[in-house]
């Protein structure tokens, strides 16, 4: 005797009948059919639990792919990003700052930016926004003695560089003199007054990505302070500008995509 056959048999000589016998052990009545009628226990099966689960029943059955869930689009999505990103990365000289640089939460219109930035190992827009972040820190350093970044080091090394450039300008300004030797003494004592921070910023940008690139990669993230984060930025290719926001979401500043190699020369 089968399981259906005993079921039905004993439910009927106690006279049970199948909605009594379900509420008992608290299971749908169609499941009690279902143990009942074995001949047609899959196709009600499938029915009820099609039905149930909101699936159409040839997805249910495999006869056609389901649709796949938001949950999946998302996924999807997500995987495909990070496969672009992954090979944005792979391509690019300094690739954990450029996975930085290029966050959506940080890039407004990412997607657009990639494109650039995917055309070769350091792009144009990438150097300008390396270069503002450490524009940023130089103030910071300038203004606090202090900082996450090895200035100390770089400028140390530009001294010499830095004094002599300034010494061809007074001479092309024509200062002699007092006023001379005062600008000189300014100069050895406070590096910053030989040229303008962007162009100091210029001379280290090397330098500095690659310190940023090593933090980055070990996970170090002691750097906010110095680059004033959190960054938003924003790439407007058709006015060949980078525009970065405040704290606020207002426009905090506007720069022009500067050639920065050819200031480096």
């Amino acid at each position: 005797m089968t399981i259906a056959e005993m079921v039905k048999m004993h439910r009927e000589r106690v006279g049970v009948s199948p909605e009594e016998l379900a509420k008992r052990i608290k299971i749908p009545v169609s499941i009690v059919t279902l143990i009942e009628n074995p001949e047609k226990r899959d196709e009600e099966a499938i029915k009820l639990f099609a039905s149930v689960l909101n699936v159409p029943i040839d997805v249910f059955t495999g006869e056609r792919p389901a649709e796949p869930t938001e949950q999946e689009k998302q996924a999807a999505a997500e995987s495909a990003a990070a496969a672009e990103m992954a090979e944005l990365a792979r391509t690019a000289k300094y690739p954990h700052v450029r996975r930085f640089i290029l966050d959506p939460s940080r890039c407004r219109n990412a997607d657009k930016a990639k494109e650039l930035l995917a055309e070769r190992q350091f792009s144009l827009p990438e150097r300008n926004v390396i270069l503002y972040l450490l524009t940023s820190a130089l103030y910071h350093f300038c203004d606090t003695n202090t900082s996450s970044f090895a200035f100390d080091a770089y400028l140390f090394g530009l001294h010499d560089t830095l004094i002599a450039r300034f010494e061809k300008q007074l001479d092309s300004q024509g200062v002699t003199g007092e006023a001379r030797e005062e600008r000189m003494d300014a100069a050895r004592s406070n590096i910053f007054a030989c040229e303008a921070m962007a162009d100091i910023a210029i001379l280290v940008l090397d330098a500095f990505a690659v310190e940023f690139e090593r933090k980055l990669e070990d996970g170090v993230e002691d750097f906010a302070e110095d680059l004033d984060l959190p960054l938003d930025w924003e790439l407007d290719d058709q006015m060949m500008r980078i525009i970065f926001y405040g704290h606020e979401g207002t426009v905090k500043d506007t720069i022009k995509l500067l050639d920065v190699k050819e200031r480096q020369g």
